[in-house]
């Protein structure tokens, strides 16, 4: 299903659809993939693009795994949450995706501290670059934060955050295909439930 993890009302329709579908037998496994990026200089960054960062990269997660912890219960499955490497490391020019991305780190840690005594496990992956359109994303969200920039921001950070973006988008489209991130994710819930013969 399509939802927006910032909407209420979208994820609570989602959460109904999944337990109508599961019913008692529960569900085996959550991933919560959610995410997008802000490149911006702190100096600059708009405190209403920051929170929309924590929005969709941080509280996102959390309101879905509310939603459905119910039904991960009943199926004593797993949480899987997508964070970064920049869960770990500071990047310059990112510090709303890496605020957000260090924060579901510590969320993950405490949610596996948690839900150990509902029988829910919970996983964090750190994924390298993977092949996606996010390139093309990226680019224009940096021009138009480029082009939101006082004179002054432009001439000192323009540069850097367009050297950011065309990296970043290069990573992308030569990173690996979805598809060996999600057999991953498939192996950790299919181990989680006891699937896989592990």
């Amino acid at each position: 299903m399509h939802i927006d993890v910032t909407d209420a009302a979208s994820i609570e329709a989602m959460a109904e659809t999944v337990r109508g579908e599961v019913g008692n037998a529960g569900l085996n496994g959550l991933v919560n993939n959610a995410g997008t990026i802000l490149p911006c200089p702190i100096e600059y960054l708009p405190l209403d693009g920051f929170r929309r960062q924590l929005e969709v990269n941080l509280v996102g997660p959390l309101a879905v795994t509310q939603a459905l912890l119910p039904v991960l219960r009943l199926g004593q499955g797993r949480v899987v949450n997508v964070t970064s490497a920049a869960g770990r490391a500071g990047v310059p020019l990112m510090a709303s995706y890496v605020s957000a991305k260090h924060a579901l780190e510590g969320l993950s840690d405490v949610m596996r501290l948690e839900f150990r005594q509902l029988g829910i496990q919970v996983a964090v992956i750190e994924p390298g670059f993977v092949g996606t359109a996010m390139g093309g994303k990226l680019q224009r969200d940096t021009e138009g934060a480029v082009g939101s920039l006082p004179d002054e921001g432009r001439r000192r950070y323009g540069p850097a955050l367009c050297k950011l973006a065309e990296e970043i988008g290069q990573h992308a489209a030569t990173g690996s295909p979805p598809e060996v991130v999600a057999k991953h994710f498939d192996r950790i819930i299919l181990r989680a439930s006891g699937l896989d013969g592990f």
